[in-house]
């Protein structure tokens, strides 16, 4: 069995610090994975807890040499929000820099409104994910 630990890139916990912090404890105690949450932005009213959010691609990246042995992983990242090719880059270019560390979960999405702001379609998703 494996273990990981979610790290808070969202909220008022989600600072360089904290992750920092967190990522290095998790790897002093023995953890197997450290893991961040995707959102790219929420609407008005949907700002708990997500409404400040660190990218979760970008904050592994920054953790890879700081916590040089645990497994990295995204839980998950809404592809159809993005282009695929530069989701398929990004990351590759992550696993290489960390030695083949990371871990990808993929999803659809669940929010429609943080959808409709970055002008992507909500109701074929699943398709687009596909």
């Amino acid at each position: 069995m494996q273990f990981g630990v979610s790290l808070p890139n969202f909220s008022r916990l989600g600072t360089r610090d904290v992750v920092v912090d967190l990522a290095q404890q998790a790897e002093a105690l023995g953890y197997d994975s450290i893991w961040t949450t995707d959102h790219v932005m929420m609407a008005k009213g949907q700002d708990q807890p997500y409404g400040h959010v660190l990218e979760a691609l970008t904050t592994l990246t920054y953790l890879a040499p700081l916590a040089q042995r645990v497994r990295l992983g995204i839980s998950v990242l809404v592809l159809p929000q993005r282009s695929p090719v530069v989701v398929a880059k990004e990351i590759a270019t992550l696993d290489v820099l960390s030695g083949g560390r990371l871990i990808l979960g993929l999803g659809a999405g669940w929010n429609e409104r943080e959808f409709q702001l970055l002008g992507t379609t909500f109701h074929d998703r699943g398709r687009r994910l596909n």
